[in-house]
């Protein structure tokens, strides 16, 4: 794209000096029938105003007539480039997006290992809830815990049980089995949780963080919240050029 602008600028403007005086004689044309028709409605001579559409009508055909031959195909090949350049941007762009996105996301769980680990009591302690207090009660124990686990990434999948517990207590005929059932599940898939994520957190994250340190100023610098010093001066600098986007109209 680059190589081909310089030498389709030149053209590109003298196309569209000529289309934009082709646009300019059309609306004039336009008035002039208008005064046309107001004339032989009201019984007037149009001579005049037909002589000068004529005049227009042929100065037209005359601008297209000296359109460069060469324009169509040039246009054509310019839009194929551009939209070649804007694709290849894109999947350039998701490409170093998917590349450190789930990196950042893996620390992110893996850092919140002892965060959840911190949580435990509190989720056992939901055991001697169901059956033991008035299911409504019950309900809003549930609901506290839940918010436990509220800034601990990945952790849907877990807080998900506790949320079918406490909607199977909220029912206009509370179920305490499955409640039960569902705080079983939920307390399995916690420990297992908080298991695996200890366990990455000393066998993977020291890996992880010097790989995620390593690629956060290159392909993952589109993905942080701010950018440091160097990078912020370059983009500023490079934005403050002009560029030139006549060429896509």
């Amino acid at each position: 794209l680059n190589a081909f602008a310089p030498g389709y600028k030149p053209l590109h403007r003298t196309v569209r000096r000529l289309q934009t005086r082709i646009r300019k004689l059309a609306t004039e044309a336009e008035d002039v029938e208008d005064r046309m028709r107001r004339l032989e409605r009201d019984g007037a001579g149009a001579s005049a105003q037909r002589s000068r559409l004529e005049g227009i009508r042929r100065e037209i055909a005359a601008l297209e007539a000296s359109l460069p031959e060469e324009w169509e195909e040039a246009r054509k090949t310019y839009l194929a480039l551009a939209k070649a350049a804007d694709r290849a941007r894109r999947l350039y762009r998701r490409t170093v997006d998917d590349a450190y996105e789930p990196v950042s996301e893996a620390l992110g769980i893996v850092g919140g290992a002892e965060a959840l680990a911190a949580i435990g009591d509190e989720l056992a302690a939901l055991r001697t809830v169901v059956g033991s207090m008035p299911p409504a009660e019950a309900a809003e124990r549930f609901k506290a815990a839940e918010r436990l686990f509220e800034g601990i990434e990945g952790t849907s999948s877990v807080k998900s049980r506790f949320s079918r517990a406490r909607r199977a207590l909220a029912r206009r005929t509370p179920d305490e089995k499955r409640a039960a059932r569902e705080l079983a599940d939920g307390l399995e898939r916690y420990a297992a949780e908080v298991e695996w994520r200890r366990r990455a957190a000393a066998e993977l994250q020291p890996g992880l963080s010097s790989y995620e340190t390593a690629i956060r100023d290159t392909i993952g610098l589109r993905s942080q919240p701010r950018l440091n010093s160097d990078a912020a001066a370059e983009i500023a600098s490079c934005l403050s050029v002009h560029r030139d986007i006549s060429l896509n109209f």
